[in-house]
């Protein structure tokens, strides 16, 4: 028997049992596959297969012992003297709830695929209400509190402390803007990178890559707010700068993100926290590369991101050329390869670079070793071909423009061949290549064979504790299989 009676004092009671329904009016227990923005879990009370709305979801949730208002005050948990904020920070606040993709961790702190964001009845949650480790884990399960009354509150914390007082950046954050009925769009929007300030120390959580991949996505909000007087300014760690500079290219300010004048208040520079394993999962369920799921939290058609401008020194490409002079004036291909990557789990084994150069090389290809930013040159002295290492962002994208061919792993070369325009072959074993790279035209992965092949990260997909030293499937791919996609690459 599932229904509403009345107890001895003549106050209605729930009596029955919690379903969660579907939208597609199944009544049973849904575990989500990926956080999915488009296709929340709806959670709803029904008794006699009559579903239960409004104040008597509330009623129910205090009855049935799963939600505490008195611990709540029913809008301001743990707020010990309640002040409503400014309407231009709960806007901002329940947009950064709104388009949350944070996930449910297990017991080891790692995600699991059930987002944090739920809805109910047309409130939006932060975490299953129904979930009584709300109350007693909320870094793990999120508050359990409806995230509109919460975000009233000046002193009010997010949970996983994506907004709240004093809030600074966290480890790879993506940017989202808004604009109120309250307030007009600002002058100026800020652009934020992925990055981090901890202890007032800028930490670089991302890459060269993101930075160009996010460059691309900054140009063409600037074409789309140019209209309207809207100036677009791109803010960056500072050993990101100059990389900034050049993907944004012009008319867009790049600035640093520890400059203490760019901050205030609640939201110093204005960004949303995402893990990237989550966001390369729901591109993955939608066919989406991360370039497109990015536009999407803006709001701009993919074909206005396609059309970035590519801007290079004169006197970069003339040093390039210079560099690359001989292979040219013979006539030769000119493959570059990009041994390294800033995670060794995603790096193709050093042996394996070897023997394919040896064998480009007898193909008639003109080869040449691309150094990391921190010269490791030591590692592949024993490979008989040129070297070339540079600081500056111009240089090496001017390098990559005048070569046939980039071929490496999953690294910021790689973006920034696709950025330049070149082709290129990116070699991908635990990330997703068609995820990572969809958004270039022109670079190629190739995907490491094997069942755990683009893994995400996640266990649940086979990614082991060791395999942080080193994809066992990057091995397993050889040099003659990367050789017949460079040859077939440059039509040969």
């Amino acid at each position: 028997m599932t229904g509403i009676t009345k107890d001895s004092e003549g106050s209605e009671k729930f009596v029955g049992r919690v379903v969660r329904q579907c939208c597609g009016g199944k009544t049973e227990d849904i575990t989500p596959k990926a956080p999915v923005r488009d296709n929340v879990p709806v959670i709803h009370i029904t008794h006699d297969g009559v579903r239960l709305e409004g104040d008597t979801v509330d009623r129910v949730l205090t009855e049935t012992g799963m939600r505490d208002l008195d611990k709540e005050k029913t809008e301001a948990p743990d707020i010990d003297h309640p002040r409503r904020a400014e309407p231009s920070t709960v806007s901002m606040r329940l947009h950064i709830c709104s388009t949350c993709s944070e996930l449910v961790t297990d017991d080891q702190g790692e995600p699991t695929l059930e987002p944090l964001k739920r809805v109910v009845d047309g409130h939006t949650y932060c975490g299953d209400p129904f979930n009584s480790n709300t109350l007693t884990n909320p870094l793990r399960f999120g508050c359990g509190c409806d995230v509109e009354r919460r975000a009233q509150w000046t002193q009010a914390i997010c949970p996983r402390k994506l907004w709240g007082p004093g809030r600074r950046f966290e480890s790879s954050i993506l940017p989202v803007h808004i604009s109120t009925r309250q307030e007009p769009m600002p002058a100026t929007l800020d652009y934020i990178g992925p990055a981090s300030i901890e202890g007032g120390t800028a930490m670089d959580y991302s890459g060269i890559g993101d930075t160009m991949q996010q460059g691309v996505i900054a140009q063409a909000l600037h074409r789309i707010n140019k209209a309207q007087g809207i100036n677009v300014r791109f803010t960056t760690v500072p050993q990101r700068m100059a990389w900034g500079e050049l993907a944004c290219g012009m008319g867009i300010e790049v600035t640093d993100i520890t400059d203490e004048k760019r901050r205030v208040g609640e939201f110093a520079s204005h960004s949303s926290s995402l893990r990237m394993v989550e966001m390369d999962a729901t591109c993955e369920m939608h066919g989406w590369s991360r370039l497109q799921f990015v536009a999407k939290q803006f709001d701009i058609p993919f074909e206005e991101i396609k059309h970035w401008d590519v801007r290079l020194h004169n006197e970069q490409e003339q040093q390039a050329l210079e560099f690359l002079k001989v292979p040219k004036r013979e006539g030769r291909p000119i493959a570059a390869v990009v041994p390294f990557a800033n995670a060794s789990m995603r790096q193709w084994p050093l042996r394996h670079f070897h023997q394919l150069i040896e064998k480009l090389k007898k193909q008639g290809l003109a080869v040449f070793i691309i150094d990391a930013p921190r010269p490791k040159g030591h590692l592949v002295y024993r490979i008989p071909v040129r070297r070339m290492q540079s600081p500056d962002p111009h240089m090496v994208a001017s390098v990559i423009k005048h070569s046939d061919i980039v071929i490496g792993n999953d690294s910021g070369m790689q973006h920034l061949t696709g950025w330049v325009g070149s082709k290129a072959l990116a070699i991908c074993g635990v990330t997703r290549g068609s995820v990572v790279f969809g958004g270039w035209p022109t670079v190629e992965p190739i995907q490491a064979p094997g069942e755990c092949s683009g893994c995400s990260y996640f266990q649940d997909n086979g990614w082991k504790p060791w395999c942080s030293w080193g994809c066992g499937l990057m091995s397993d791919l050889k040099p003659r299989d990367v050789e017949m996609r460079v040859l077939g690459a440059l039509g040969k």
